[in-house]
């Protein structure tokens, strides 16, 4: 199987090569950042896959370029990510523009692969004026783009939490038949090995790294109930091994670790649902499934600040 090929466009300044250096783990370089010209290529490693990354250029001229060859310049390309800056609603309508002429090449070559929206720079912004403008831009969109042939997906990233950026383009890129997550295939073995119902990791209490359930999923209610018991009881799992909670006659079980990366300890909790009590090998099991984690992880530092 090849490296998954994504493409990373978007008006100059959305913040693209920003994302990029995330990936790479540059953080001290996101200050010094100049505007892309032409594409620029990048080889990454992300949950143990490796990856191509073309950066294209945003400013005007590049753009015109880019459509006028799209067929070439996005030939064998398996995620296609367009960036918007959410803060700059100066810049909604030529971003739109753009967003919509790519499309057209897109259909016109038959490109086959996933799209994805981002909604770049939403720093957990409290001011409702922006989450209207995020509103009605994503109404815009899909009244522009219609029934789309492509699937298409949107996101909300900002590099001041490193996780939102790395969860958005590894999801997309395990869709692909070849390419699996390292953390689900994890989490796949231990539950098959222990006759567990299903097995969850989460960061910052709401992302989601990896899963796996033995029948259907559980709902998104229930997944509700599970990120708000970890929010309760936060403290709590920092000074007990595991806690227990009856959801919907589900019994789950969490648990709290931490990844010793940058100068913040970061939290992941593992829940699962099972019905059988924890003996000394599972409890092993359960550690060793921590570790392997743990380096699967070990290059992110999902608290990484980047702005001053």
């Amino acid at each position: 199987m090849n490296q998954p090929k994504i493409a990373l466009m978007g008006l100059d300044n959305a913040g693209k090569t920003s994302i990029v250096r995330v990936l790479s783990r540059e953080f001290e370089n996101i200050s010094n950042l100049s505007p892309t010209t032409g594409i620029e290529r990048h080889y990454l490693e992300l949950l143990d896959t490796k990856i191509m990354i073309w950066d294209y250029g945003g400013q005007k001229y590049y753009r015109e370029q880019f459509l006028k060859s799209s067929k070439i310049n996005l030939s064998q390309t398996d995620v296609l990510l367009y960036v918007i800056d959410i803060l700059d609603s100066e810049r909604y309508e030529e971003s739109l523009d753009y967003l919509k002429h790519i499309f057209q090449r897109l259909f016109e070559n038959n490109h086959q692969f996933h799209f994805g929206i981002l909604f770049h720079k939403f720093d957990n912004i409290e001011d409702t004026t922006f989450r209207d403008y995020m509103k009605s831009l994503l109404h815009e969109i899909v009244k522009m783009l219609g029934r789309s042939p492509i699937p298409i997906e949107f996101r909300k990233t900002t590099i001041n939490s490193p996780l939102s950026i790395i969860d958005s383009i590894s999801k997309m890129i395990f869709k692909f038949e070849g390419f699996t997550n390292p953390i689900s295939n994890s989490l796949t073995i231990f539950a098959n090995k222990w006759n567990l119902s299903s097995i969850h990791l989460y960061a910052s209490k709401k992302i989601e790294l990896g899963s796996y359930s033995v029948k259907k999923p559980p709902t998104s209610e229930v997944k509700k109930e599970l990120l708000a018991f970890i929010k309760k009881y936060d403290t709590i799992l920092d000074v007990v091994f595991k806690l227990e909670k009856e959801i919907r006659q589900q019994t789950y079980h969490f648990t709290k670790f931490y990844l010793n990366t940058g100068n913040i300890p970061n939290p992941i909790y593992l829940v699962w649902c099972s019905k059988i009590s924890m003996s000394k090998k599972f409890e092993n099991g359960l550690f060793s499934l921590k570790e392997s984690i743990k380096t699967l992880l070990s290059n992110i530092n999902i608290n990484q600040p980047m702005l001053n």
